[in-house]
């Protein structure tokens, strides 16, 4: 795995493993893969800079090269997330705009890179609100096939596009919307911190570590839980909604913020088997089936079904865990299990 580039319940073993057709084919690792990016800061403030890491999933004696890019305006899978405007007019709206130190469009072939951020506070904001001067500085030429809602706000940030694209027996690429803060008295969002994957069922619970000293049963599903804290999901101000699903304004037409609760989802991945939930999630008003609040346990504990040895061969298998929150924020933990010496 390269270094850089993601939960406690207790479940009962059953003998029973799901289909392989059951599992999350996205769940399994079998090839290269560019699983998340990282932004450290998540919000860089003008001026800041931030540093962009990715989580590359890689068999042994696999390699990758690295291209990092990024663009002004949204991009879309519909031509290779192309964008749609060249390094000449991202100079021309540095100038018109008065902009210094605004990055090119290729930020490098490195692992990790840095991203400075350029935009005021005060320019990003004209965008969310849809002046047309300042939307047509950075649609420039693009602006026949764009309109001026083209532009992401939330959370008193805007989205910028960050790609990558690694190549080596395939290639894979991922874009990353990093949020630039169009308002510079909202705190910044904090990736949340993510420590360790464990087995708890069978018990007693075990913490997976990098050299594959708790072993699991084959053909079997194992309970997992990732080491995530309900007091990651942070607390902000958001825009508040009505019970039409419209937002709130006030008598001045200005949005209604309230306090809210950050969403976390989080991705689980192995070498060996595969999880038939890809993905866990939990949020403050999420309800139960019987209508009361969601314990966060469900997001971070998830059933590993456990490889055959006809399917995967191997004495062991990394495990990989993402969490994501619904405000940028990216982390990543991992742990090696030993698969025992059975069919």
């Amino acid at each position: 795995m390269s270094k850089p580039a993601c939960a406690l319940l207790v479940i009962f073993l059953t003998s029973l493993l799901a289909c392989d057709n059951e599992i999350s084919s996205s769940s399994q690792l079998r090839r290269p893969r560019l699983l998340a990016v990282q932004a450290e800061p998540p919000n860089p403030a003008f001026g800041q800079s931030t540093r962009l890491r990715p989580l590359v999933y890689l068999p042994p004696g696999e390699s990758v090269t690295y291209e990092w890019s990024w663009c002004p305006l949204p991009t879309t899978s519909d031509n290779g997330y192309k964008c749609p405007v060249d390094q000449s007019a991202v100079d021309n709206l540095a100038t018109r705009a008065g902009l210094v130190g605004i990055p090119p469009l290729s930020l490098g072939n490195t692992e990790t890179i840095a991203f400075t951020n350029p935009f005021p506070p005060a320019l990003l904001a004209s965008l969310c609100a849809g002046d047309s001067t300042t939307t047509s500085l950075f649609l420039g030429s693009a602006s026949a096939g764009m309109n001026s809602e083209v532009f992401s706000c939330s959370v008193a940030t805007l989205s910028v596009q960050v790609m990558l694209t690694i190549r080596g027996s395939i290639t894979d690429t991922g874009v990353v919307s990093l949020r630039l803060p169009v308002d510079d008295t909202t705190p910044g969002n904090a990736n949340p911190v993510i420590i360790g994957v464990s087995v708890v069922s069978p018990e007693p619970a075990r913490l997976l570590d990098e050299t594959g000293l708790v072993t699991v049963p084959r053909n079997n599903k194992v309970k997992l839980r990732a080491g995530l804290d309900p007091t990651q999901a942070e607390q902000y101000l958001d825009r508040q909604l009505d019970t039409a699903g419209a937002y709130k304004k006030d008598s001045t037409g200005q949005f209604i913020l309230g306090a809210t609760i950050e969403r976390m989802t989080v991705f689980w991945f192995s070498e060996g088997g595969g999880f038939v939930d890809r993905s866990t999630g939990w949020g403050a008003q999420d309800l139960d089936g019987n209508g009361q609040p969601l314990a966060f346990e469900v997001a971070i504990e998830n059933d590993w079904s456990t490889p055959k040895r006809g399917a995967y061969a191997a004495p062991t298998s990394l495990v990989l865990v993402v969490v994501h929150d619904s405000r940028g924020g990216v982390a990543w933990t991992h742990g090696t299990a030993t698969l025992e010496d059975a069919p």
